[in-house]
């Protein structure tokens, strides 16, 4: 689950059948396996790290015209780790783009689930429940409903771990 630019900055060539069944026959398994290790380490460990603290150099506009995914790609970085990118930076506008990417991003997926469920349920190919959908589950996140906020919080916490502090995981009203 690496991705691709990250595998071609890794110093050793890695083998796509690491950790699967494909491999299992293979008498350089637990070595390929290995290498597969010390890259996701490495992405851990240095990639993310000075990732965050790129981004920590750029100006407030930079910041602003920033398309947090395209550069997370580019350096190899996959989106699930936007949380531990956040956790390395310490400026505040930096850490509110990353927040504000999770949330949309799990705001998106949740609104998919709810559309999704109304399909199953209905059968139709008509706009307007599907929009009345849409139109419920903004009303929902634009009023500030503290039960919906925590489940919010607790949706982002599980999706992009490390992503919230302490303080933002105990007062939902900070992500607001």
């Amino acid at each position: 689950m690496l991705r691709p630019e990250l595998v071609a900055k890794f110093s050793k060539p890695l083998s796509p059948d690491a950790f699967t069944g494909w491999g299992k026959h293979d008498p350089d398994k637990s070595i390929h396996n290995q290498e597969v290790i010390e890259a996701t380490q490495w992405l851990l460990n240095e990639v993310i790290p000075n990732f965050a603290s790129q981004l920590e150099q750029l100006t407030e506009e930079e910041i602003e015209r920033l398309r947090l995914t395209e550069e997370l790609h580019r350096h190899g970085i996959n989106v699930r780790h936007l949380g531990r990118v956040r956790q390395c930076v310490t400026r505040p506008s930096v850490k509110a783009k990353i927040l504000n990417e999770c949330m949309a991003r799990c705001m998106n997926s949740q609104l998919n689930e709810r559309l999704r469920q109304l399909n199953r349920e209905l059968r139709v190919p008509v706009e307007d429940p599907y929009r009345r959908e849409v139109l419920k589950y903004l009303n929902e996140a634009l009023r500030y409903k503290p039960k919906w906020w925590k489940a919010m919080t607790q949706y982002i916490s599980e999706k992009y771990t490390h992503c919230l502090t302490d303080n933002e995981m105990n007062d939902s009203q900070i992500l607001r």
